[in-house]
């Protein structure tokens, strides 16, 4: 008798959705009635990644499907997000973008492999500071007495990044640019790498999340001279924000968006949009993010992620186009 019945309500939406007109509510209706695939366009085990597979086990809940992320790394996130935008747009493909994938790689790659329009924004649903470090050895005291040496010796002192156009790479170049300091940049390939030239002073500073850092402040061998974000962060109480160290309008936090590919249904969209906003406004999953530094949002949906993007791009262009960042 209930199998009877939920054939009987399928049939009843189906039947709703038809006579409203709308074939999309139809197929919202029984969405999702297969697996969905997240695409992840960095490596495994990065925050990116631990973040989206989080979202994914919720959903899995919430929703009676699974939720499978596909790793899909390269070219600062563009091979991935290509991938996403050329899915079949039925809402059963979702990407988990990046603040320098939507943004810096606009201007940092001579020819982009997607268009901007082939993306269609869900939600904005992270916010995420990040630290800069210098190593303990170094004798830096705080971020006033980096910034006193770097002005008596121009072009003296190197910083880390995690690669040419890396969130590590464009932030310090927007310290830089904002003091009218010169410094080298020495990219590496990864976060990993960075770090360990920076533990052993090989270069005098870094920025990058707190999840890579964190450990290393507690243990002291790192000293984190200030993070980004209107105020401290929990995992790193004891290292002040720019603004209380005189920095007010130096922001370089980082942030992540979903995003699906463009025609997906409205329907389908709004309802992807409203369940990965749900998850977010999770007492208990909010806490889980704000372990790793990050801040979860809940309150953007398609419309306000779309503007905002569309602000952020002019808001990082000028310094993203000064850093020198170009990939051919």
């Amino acid at each position: 008798m209930k199998k009877t019945e939920n054939i009987g309500r399928r049939q009843a939406l189906a039947l709703l959705g038809a006579t409203l007109g709308g074939h999309g509510l139809a197929r919202a209706s029984s969405f999702p009635d297969r697996p969905v695939t997240i695409v992840v366009p960095f490596s495994a085990g990065g925050s990116t990644d631990v973040v989206a597979r989080l979202v994914a086990a919720r959903l899995q809940q919430r929703l009676g499907q699974s939720f499978i992320v596909d790793n899909r790394g390269g070219a600062g996130g563009n091979i991935g997000a290509t991938a996403a935008a050329r899915a079949r747009p039925d809402g059963y493909t979702v990407l988990y973008a990046t603040l320098s994938l939507l943004v810096f790689n606009e201007f940092i790659y001579t020819k982009m492999p997607f268009r901007s329009d082939e993306l269609t924004p869900l939600a904005l649903t992270v916010k995420a500071p990040l630290v800069m470090c210098t190593a303990t050895t170094s004798g830096v005291q705080s971020l006033t007495d980096l910034l006193d040496r770097m002005r008596r010796a121009p072009g003296g002192l190197s910083y880390a990044s995690a690669g040419s156009g890396s969130a590590s790479h464009v932030a310090a170049s927007m310290l830089l640019q904002q003091q009218g300091l010169a410094a080298v940049h020495v990219p590496y390939k990864g976060s990993g790498p960075a770090a360990n030239d920076l533990l052993s002073n090989t270069v005098a500073f870094c920025f990058d999340s707190p999840v890579v850092y964190a450990p290393h402040i507690k243990a002291g061998t790192l000293k984190g001279l200030a993070v980004t974000g209107p105020q401290r962060i929990p995992t790193l109480p004891d290292v002040p924000t720019f603004a209380q160290v005189g920095l007010p309008n130096f922001d370089a936090s980082t942030w992540n968006a979903w995003m699906a590919p463009a025609g997906t249904p409205p329907a389908i969209a709004d309802l992807l949009a409203r369940e990965i906003q749900a998850v977010h406004a999770e007492a208990e999953f909010r806490a889980r993010l704000a372990e790793i530094g990050a801040v979860s949002v809940s309150d953007h949906g398609p419309q306000q992620t779309a503007q905002f993007i569309a602000q952020e791009k002019q808001r990082w262009k000028p310094y993203v186009v000064n850093s020198g960042a170009k990939v051919d």
